[in-house]
């Protein structure tokens, strides 16, 4: 019998794929990307090395941004429909929250290792 049977390795793999394409991972050195779609960010949360490049990429059908709650950190001003923007991740180790300042129900944390 082969271990993990073929299923779990399946679904493990479909999992892996969906996480990877989400951006759900951690990112370390090489940027990241981060989706607004249906007026959320995706993913909500994100790990990322100090100082690596962000991409976002404005999906939805309204104008939105991504900044920094606190301390402006980061700020992609306005990303029209279809249109992305690029940032740098803060140079400091913590949790930095983030919102869109056009709809500030839209609420997202960036930590940075």
């Amino acid at each position: 019998m082969l271990w993990p049977p073929s299923s779990v390795f399946e679904r493990w793999r479909r999992w892996r794929r969906r996480r990877d394409r989400d951006g759900h991972r951690p990112v370390h050195g090489g940027g990241t990307r981060i989706v607004i779609q249906d007026f959320k960010f995706r993913p909500a949360s994100l790990t990322v090395s100090a100082g690596a490049k962000a991409t976002v990429v404005n999906k939805d059908t309204a104008t939105h941004t991504v900044t920094a709650s606190k301390g402006g950190s980061f700020d992609t001003e306005d990303i029209a429909p279809g249109k992305s923007a690029t940032f740098t991740d803060p140079s400091k180790p913590g949790g930095f929250p983030c919102t869109c300042t056009i709809h500030p129900f839209m609420k997202g944390t960036l930590t940075v290792e």
